[in-house]
């Protein structure tokens, strides 16, 4: 876990944090730059906590192509050793447009890292 750790601070500095109200388990942690926008969502509490599809919207966001690469960290350990990384749950093109909207699925007692990468694209 100390490795991944290490990835995900190297990889963004936290920009905006936000609790979502109709979910006390999940929080959003934000970064944005001029070639990727990456969401931490953990949906975690030791008492009770379930599966959620969360509807997320951006307004003023950057425009164009982007990758959309899920991660999740759970009992699955999608998680690779040898190089390091993350291995992403769902990987696609995304268009996004000045107010741009996504689904994603959090499974009880995960977190979810979603990236949108513009570079390269």
């Amino acid at each position: 876990m100390r490795n991944f750790a290490a990835v995900l601070r190297s990889w963004m500095r936290w920009t905006h944090r936000a609790k979502i109200d109709d979910y006390e388990n999940i929080r959003i942690l934000t970064s944005r730059d001029d070639k990727r926008t990456t969401l931490f969502l953990p949906n975690y509490n030791p008492d009770r906590t379930e599966d959620i599809t969360l509807s997320i919207y951006f307004k003023n966001a950057p425009q164009g192509k982007a990758r959309m690469n899920v991660y999740r960290i759970n009992d699955e350990r999608k998680w690779d050793n040898n190089r390091l990384e993350l291995t992403p749950t769902e990987n696609r093109i995304a268009y996004i447009h000045d107010d741009f909207w996504f689904s994603v699925f959090i499974p009880a007692n995960c977190v979810v890292m979603v990236v949108f990468d513009y570079d390269g694209l």
